[in-house]
């Protein structure tokens, strides 16, 4: 198995596993898990994941892209 194609998705693996894990142990200091408290896990799970998923991989020393240049529009004069 090659562990190199899973490298953009470490930082996000490692995301979900942290907020699921705290979720879960949050759950746990009263003794046991209800439902919700699994629910609340799985959601913190997906969320966490998500939302480091989305930050780009920055690799230091790498110069960081050129933003796209955009095409700015001039309002329309308005109809009356």
């Amino acid at each position: 198995m090659n562990v190199e194609k899973f490298a953009p998705f470490y930082k996000a693996i490692t995301g979900a596993v942290v907020s699921f894990l705290s979720a879960l142990i949050a759950g746990l200091q009263n003794g046991g898990l209800s439902w919700t408290e699994i629910l609340t896990a799985i959601i913190a799970l997906l969320v966490g994941g998500g939302a480091v998923f989305t930050i780009p991989n920055i690799i230091p020393g790498t110069p960081s892209p050129e933003p796209t240049p955009t095409t700015e529009t001039t309002p329309s004069e308005p109809n009356y």
